[in-house]
């Protein structure tokens, strides 16, 4: 008898895992992420109801990825004028926590503005936003170089991601041979988020200082860092970030690579000064159409004012973007810092 439940309790469970693996459901995340990219093109084109036609069957499809889905799929009800629909899916998300980023001014939010409940809407998107940036820290990943140890110290690295952007993007994109045998590489994320899934910073942000200087510390503390080689860098509002933090002196900042930067908000001379006396170097990187060049433009011609030591190149046809050779250009870099 006893031998009888045994077979029937083992029984029991393999037709349980069996029928968990029979009714496992894809999460179709290469499927949806192709069906928004084809609907993004399709809205370029303005050819919005069939956009709309495949994000709904998408949702259709997958209706526990209602956040992405719903997210492009509000912006194209606002080009078909369809906005209750829009309205709705903003609604739903809200009570779900969810929180979109809606800038009314944008060119995928104003068909909006004069919708009544839209105020009421970007109001508490901006709410749930804010509670969730309140709690959420800057964070950081770290590479150690190939042949790390403890019996030796090493450069390192703060690199941080462009405006809406993430760690995982930036370290698909700072990678070059001197990063990977000779540095602790840091990639730095903001603790602002933009939407759910992509985060920016606000330079010369006292708490994105005081962030940053944690880090570092922890950093120092659980690694052999060599603190008279510590570089920044970023690009866009990564880049503007770190010429700030450069500038400040919260950290013992070397040199610093910024890859199409802005000008950050507070830009004082006696940041720039302290950094001449310091030795500090900059490297800037920008394409020749970037909408930055002319805040890039005042910074250099502070830097030749005080004496500030930097190089500036503009790549040729290139816009606000990393330019095609990114590792080759790093590596130059890095050996002029140094």
């Amino acid at each position: 008898m006893k031998h009888m439940i045994k077979l029937l309790v083992i029984a029991c469970l393999m037709a349980a895992l069996t029928g968990a693996s029979i009714l496992a459901v894809p999460t179709g995340a290469k499927e949806v992420e192709e069906g928004i990219a084809k609907a993004g093109n399709l809205k370029k084109l303005k050819q919005y109801r069939e956009a709309v036609d495949i994000l709904n069957k998408l949702l259709e499809k997958y209706p526990a990825e209602d956040y992405d889905i719903g997210r492009e799929l509000a912006i194209l009800y606002g080009k078909t004028e369809e906005f209750d629909k829009g309205l709705e899916i903003w609604e739903n998300g809200h009570k779900k926590g969810y929180y979109y980023f809606i800038i009314p001014n944008s060119d995928d939010y104003s068909s909006y503005v004069k919708q009544k409940k839209f105020k009421e809407i970007f109001k508490r998107d901006h709410i749930i936003r804010k509670e969730v940036n309140d709690k959420t820290p800057v964070s950081y990943e770290t590479v150690l170089p190939k042949t790390y140890s403890k019996s030796r110290t090493y450069p390192v690295f703060l690199i941080l991601h462009g405006g809406g952007s993430t760690i995982a993007r930036a370290k698909a994109n700072w990678k070059s041979h001197i990063l990977d045998d000779e540095y602790i590489q840091v990639f730095l994320q903001s603790y602002i988020h933009y939407d759910m899934h992509t985060y920016g910073w606000k330079s010369s942000d006292p708490r994105t200082r005081e962030e940053i200087k944690r880090c570092y510390a922890e950093i120092v503390e659980n690694y052999s860092v060599d603190q008279s080689r510590v570089v920044i860098g970023g690009i866009s509002a990564g880049a503007t970030m770190a010429i700030d933090i450069a500038f400040t002196g919260i950290i013992p900042i070397t040199g610093f690579i910024a890859v199409c930067p802005g000008k950050p908000t507070e830009f004082k001379t006696e940041g720039i000064e302290a950094a001449v006396k310091a030795g500090k170097k900059g490297i800037l990187i920008a394409g020749e159409t970037d909408f930055y060049r002319p805040r890039q433009e005042e910074m250099i011609n502070a830097f030749n004012k005080l004496g500030f030591k930097y190089l500036y190149t503009v790549i040729p046809g290139l816009g606000h973007d990393y330019p095609a050779d990114f590792p080759a250009k790093i590596d130059i870099a890095l050996r002029r810092l140094f």
